[in-house]
């Protein structure tokens, strides 16, 4: 509303000059109100018509970040390494458990439905398969170092008679253990020395050399012997 408008009201006495300014000014905010327009936020304030809980939402953040920042961590111990092995094997999604029904076994067994807990302690591993302390002991009367070292130096063998892969069954006899092997092929590829790739779980496990562009090589042959 112009300034001689509000003038020329007032000099004709329709209306007072405060209440016609008052108007004027509240007038784009009622309109605001009437039109009832959506207003968008950062997501710091709880919306009641959204299904998405600002507390979980916030939760879920924070366990995000949590296991980011878990993940970031490597083990820098043999026995830090076989402790998150152990942990992530307890806490992985996969063989949780199977139950087996006995109940027509013959005799010498318990009858019943029977459960077998994969993410157990050791108490209940195969007779061959090694635990965690077994695994950890023989850390500490062996140098690591060493049985790394003998690994690395079998897998560049292989690699400078022009493999640019070994099947880890190849190697897994060269250090004292296949298990000491394996871990010993852990930390090589830690230290960026070689590089892992296995397509399935329990599928077979590759050790490339850093350069190879697995894109555009094909699979390397087993050595026959």
């Amino acid at each position: 509303m112009s300034r001689q408008r509000i003038l020329s009201m007032s000099d004709e006495r329709e209306r007072e000059p405060w209440d016609i300014a008052r108007e004027a000014g509240t007038r784009p905010i009622d309109e605001l109100e009437d039109a009832n327009i959506p207003i968008a936020t950062d997501g710091s304030h709880s919306n009641p018509d959204s299904d998405v809980n600002p507390v979980d939402a916030l939760e879920a953040e924070m366990d995000r970040r949590l296991e980011r920042k878990h993940a970031r961590g490597s083990p820098e111990t043999l026995d830090e390494l076989v402790r998150e092995l152990r942990e992530a094997e307890r806490e992985s999604w996969w063989k949780q458990c199977r139950e087996y029904d006995t109940a027509d076994s013959p005799s010498g067994y318990q009858r019943g439905t029977q459960t077998l807990d994969y993410h157990t302690a050791d108490d209940f591993r195969a007779a061959a398969e090694p635990t965690a302390a077994d695994v950890t002991d023989t850390a500490h009367g062996e140098d690591i170092e060493t049985e790394i070292k003998t690994v690395y130096a079998a897998l560049t063998d292989h690699y400078e008679n022009g493999r640019i892969e070994v099947l880890f069954t190849e190697v897994a006899d060269v250090a004292s253990t296949p298990v000491i092997t394996y871990l010993a092929v852990l930390f090589l590829s830690h230290r960026d020395k070689v590089v892992l790739e296995q397509t399935d779980l329990f599928d077979d496990l590759w050790i490339q050399t850093p350069e190879t562009n697995t894109d555009s090589s094909p699979k390397a042959v087993a050595d026959d012997d």
